[in-house]
């Protein structure tokens, strides 16, 4: 992978690694969170100079998509919902009223309700050459308050379960995603995760470095029954090991008779089981790995600002005893507002073992048929949970198709429209126990309702403090703009050399609109101010913040009601195009405003 601090580590079994391993983002984060120094020079300052009035920029959300009010609480359930007529095309126009949720079979009440629309992407723009000589220093640049065009809107990783694909799915899959990327406008980030770690690469713009990672891609499995004689698949040790099924026994038993040559005398049950459970085992921390790699994909897709995307390629997985940890993905994507959309990379496969030339044994009689009922039981609770974390996630599950390219424009064109609901358990005990979720519609006929399946209960409670960091870190790396309170923000661009130059950042905030709580004879409220940057690719460069704790006379409250509240950041970086994020947020009322500006050299 590349970025700041990322070592790639290849994973061997036990298979289990944290990603991202990004040192550097997170002693940013640290300081976004106010658990560390500021790394990036600010100062806030009471007055402001009376010829700069306060200016609040009107970013109105259009009225078919109102924005989601990034709000942390406490035993709150976010459920994200796509709902498709009988044609597969999205369903737009619904409203809180339309949609109905239970919790453990008990209805609930929908106290939160917004719509999301994919935003358009639109053409990179190349930056302007400067006419500036080399070495002279120009003077302040001043940005506009719009967004410039070339800044990047959407991430995209896709995650390649090469622990649990054929290595003919790998080729096909990995030219189609090229081809994908290829075609992408510029403004697109991808990059590149596998399940086993032998291949990861960070975002970028750069698609010849996304090709030759790409090309390097290929089946890269911990466990090879094919091999094994007996061949014991996972389900086949799964149905002996957790339900003594006899007839897994009796297909396991013929293969090691007629194939592996093995005394029948030997063959008993109890030697099978062994067996069994040694690559039932195996399976599981193989399972394990993959979940765990992708949640940790999930915490650095969230590090980027825009819409964050996650398609997840694998022929299948066994989930064995994961259900608990399908669940906690799709929790932690929902949170961090990350779309998972799945793709079966063995396309239109046919199940028939006589046509699969791998196999060099082929058991006859009645356990041909049976062989055949349990290879298709197999694909199916295989494919289940990239269904059911494409479905939780609000993303799409393309399969049965052999146009693997069609796949990835259809999954990772996002929703036309999705619909964000929110509700709060009643009598919610903090016992971390799973809840079952159920989203239908008042009126569905010939609908499909796409949505999760579930949740778990929180284990501990959560601080007012922890739910302001965690606002804050949601804001920072949002590219929504939020105006729950009247911020403005410039940015000045000042060429200190030929090897860097100095981006000002000066943020202020209109103080009338705080919900000030009057003690004796002064006003009361704390803001914190959060300055962050991104480079071109989105990464999160540095951050800084800054805390005032408002305790104002009614002549100081006077002064700084026509003035507003000062924030000013200096930061010092390599030339280059950037986006500095200034999140706002008070205290009494959790207010938040967060704005975007794009600064180029």
């Amino acid at each position: 992978m590349q970025g700041p601090g990322y070592k790639p580590t290849p994973v061997t079994l036990p298979i289990c690694r944290s990603l991202p391993a990004l040192p550097a983002i997170a002693a940013v984060m640290a300081a976004v969170l106010g658990l560390a120094g500021a790394s990036i020079a600010a100062s806030a300052g009471l007055p402001r100079r009376a010829q700069e009035p306060p200016v609040a920029p009107a970013v109105p959300v259009p009225a078919n998509e109102p924005g989601f009010k990034l709000r942390v609480q406490q035993n709150v359930v976010i459920v994200r919902v796509a709902v498709r007529d009988s044609n597969g095309r999205a369903v737009t126009g619904l409203g809180k009223d339309d949609f109905k949720i239970s919790d453990n079979r008990k209805p609930q009440e929908v106290s939160g309700f917004s719509v999301e629309a994919a935003r358009a992407a639109v053409a990179s723009r190349q930056p302007p050459a400067s006419d500036a000589a080399a070495g002279a220093v120009p003077a302040p640049k001043v940005s506009g308050e719009s967004t410039a065009p070339g800044e990047p809107l959407t991430f995209s990783a896709f995650y390649f379960d090469d622990l649990n694909t054929a290595f003919a799915s790998v080729v096909r899959s990995r030219d189609a995603a090229g081809k994908f990327i290829d075609s992408a406008p510029a403004t697109e980030r991808f990059a590149i995760f596998t399940s086993s770690g032998a291949q990861d690469f960070d975002f970028t713009a750069d698609r010849q470095k996304l090709r030759a990672v790409l090309l390097k891609l290929h089946s890269n499995p911990r466990l090879q029954t094919r091999a094994d004689c007996p061949e014991i698949t996972d389900y086949l040790a799964s149905q002996i090991v957790n339900q003594e099924d006899p007839d897994a026994y009796r297909i396991v038993r013929d293969e090691a008779i007629n194939e592996c040559h093995e005394d029948p005398r030997s063959v008993t049950d109890a030697i099978l089981r062994m067996q069994a459970q040694a690559v039932y085992s195996n399976y599981v921390i193989q399972a394990r790995a993959n979940l765990a790699n992708l949640d940790g994909v999930i915490g650095r897709v969230a590090l980027m600002p825009g819409e964050r995307r996650i398609v997840l390629v694998s022929d299948g997985f066994m989930p064995l005893e994961m259900r608990d940890r399908v669940e906690r993905v799709i929790d932690h994507a929902l949170r961090e507002r990350v779309i998972i959309s799945a793709l079966d990379a063995k396309g239109l496969a046919v199940m028939l073992r006589e046509g699969d030339a791998s196999r060099s044994y082929m058991p006859g009689g009645d356990l041909a048929a049976l062989s055949q009922t349990y290879d298709a039981s197999r694909e199916s609770a295989a494919t289940a949970p990239l269904a059911e974390i494409a479905d939780g996630t609000g993303g799409q599950f393309f399969h049965n198709n052999n146009d693997l390219l069609a796949g990835f424009r259809k999954i990772l064109a996002p929703p036309e429209v999705s619909y964000v609901l929110t509700f709060s358990p009643s009598k919610l005990k903090n016992d971390g126990a799973f809840h079952t979720l159920k989203v239908s519609l008042v009126n569905g006929h010939g609908m499909t309702v796409e949505a999760r399946k579930g949740y778990f209960a929180p284990k501990t409670q959560v601080t007012p403090e922890e739910q302001a960091k965690d606002q804050i870190r949601q804001a920072a790396f949002s590219r929504e703009t939020i105006q729950d309170l009247p911020l403005s923000v410039q940015t000045h661009v000042t060429q200190t050399g030929t090897q860097g130059e100095k981006i000002d950042v000066d943020a202020n905030l209109d103080v009338r609109s705080l919900p000030f709580r009057t003690e004796g004879d002064r006003s009361l409220d704390d803001v914190t101010f959060t300055v962050a940057l991104f480079d071109q690719d989105g990464k999160l460069v540095t951050a800084s913040q800054g805390n005032r704790a408002l305790a104002l006379k009614s002549g100081t409250l006077a002064k700084l009601q026509k003035s507003g509240l000062d924030f000013a950041a200096h930061v010092t970086v390599k030339p280059g195009t950037y986006t500095v994020r200034v999140v706002v947020r008070e205290t009494q009322g959790g207010e938040i405003a967060a704005l975007s500006r794009t600064v180029e050299p």
